[in-house]
């Protein structure tokens, strides 16, 4: 049973913040003021070894995928620091891991670039090939990472990752009879990417019907732990995921309220849970740039990139990052929505995806 840290003693963090998004209210009134950025997003490689039925990368069409040298990644992370970002995130397509741009073995190419340009990194993995090694040089690099963690059991793990095999018990970590994480997760826990504050661990769980008897107590694991929490049920856009699995809004926010009642209790924190994603309203929307190697999205749900006012696709070689954030409709759509005191979430993100 191991799944601990010995010397983790603080209580500080918040449910859903980490290391490089701890953003204040100030950050955030300034950045809509001055039209700035807080966060950028880079998509890596589609390259994936899993198959989750509900893979929200499904939207992209992976045809438009364009493999963007390190010199072009250099110039959009150049542009979004320049422009006020603190953080830039690695969203895959695919498994980041498995991209040569990200890790090539033994050197972090795009965390080097990042850190160049004052950037924290961080990065989004199924943690299948985190490993000790990994985890520890992942740790010296300041990298704030977040992996699946969708059930404690390996085999509803297994379905939900679409790829027999790769959770497995021998690939997984018992910390209580009949409870299992992944080997990644707990060599992230190993390499103490929990004990900052704000952490630099999340767990990132899409709820179906498979888990969500279970969703409450990996809250709980996570909390114990400090551990930052990325739930959601299934977004819009995913990948055709049969309904008799999808939850139902209203169980899905029952859950959501069971977790904000025992986080009241538990830390004295409080916030008012609502989907799809559990954490009280969307951070991201017009203060974050996605650069998928070719082209730019306002956020991650949007299943188009951003286009110029005659239809054309906006670029790095027609267009700024600058310009995009300053003066195209859907980012003034997001400033003017939050100047206006509306909570952004997933409808806003349809409303202008067209």
């Amino acid at each position: 049973m191991i799944a601990t840290n010995a010397k983790l003693t603080n209580r500080k963090n918040l449910p859903f913040v980490m290391y490089g998004l701890d953003h204040t209210i100030k950050d955030y009134k300034d950045a809509i003021s001055r039209r700035r950025l807080l966060e950028a997003e880079f998509s890596s490689s589609p390259v994936c070894n899993l198959d989750c039925p509900f893979c929200y990368t499904n939207v992209h069409e992976r045809k438009d995928y364009e493999f963007a040298s390190l010199n072009k990644i250099d110039f959009f992370l150049e542009q979004v620091s320049s422009l006020g970002a603190k953080t830039v995130r690695v969203v895959g397509l695919g498994e980041p891991f498995l991209d040569k741009r990200i890790y090539d073995g033994c050197r972090f190419p795009f965390i080097e670039l990042a850190k160049k340009h004052g950037l924290i990194t961080q990065v989004y993995t199924n943690g299948t090939l985190i490993d000790k090694n990994l985890a520890k040089k992942l740790s010296e690099e300041n990298v704030s990472l977040v992996l699946k963690m969708y059930s404690f059991s390996p085999s509803i793990f297994e379905k939900m990752t679409g790829y027999k095999g790769c959770y497995t018990k021998e690939k997984q970590v018992e910390i209580s009879p009949g409870k299992y994480i992944p080997i990644g997760l707990q060599e992230a826990i190993s390499a103490g990417l929990n004990e900052n504050c704000p952490t630099k661990l999340g767990i990132n769980t899409v709820i179906t019907k498979d888990n969500v008897e279970e969703v409450f107590s990996i809250y709980q694991f996570a909390r114990e732990r400090d551990i930052a929490i990325r739930f959601s049920g299934v977004l819009f856009g995913q990948k055709t995921f049969d309904d008799e699995h999808v939850v139902s809004d209203e169980k899905r926010d029952q859950i959501f309220g069971q977790i904000a009642d025992y986080e009241k209790k538990r830390s004295g924190i409080s916030f008012k849970p609502y989907g799809p994603m559990l954490h009280g309203g969307c951070k991201r929307l017009g203060f974050n740039i996605i650069f998928d190697g070719l082209g730019f999205r306002a956020c991650c749900g949007a299943k188009k990139q951003l286009l110029d006012k005659d239809g054309n696709l906006i670029t790095l070689e027609n267009s700024t990052v600058e310009s995009i954030v300053k003066t195209h409709p859907v980012f003034e759509a997001y400033r003017n929505a939050r100047n206006n005191g509306e909570k952004l979430n997933c409808v806003m993100v349809k409303k202008n995806d067209k």
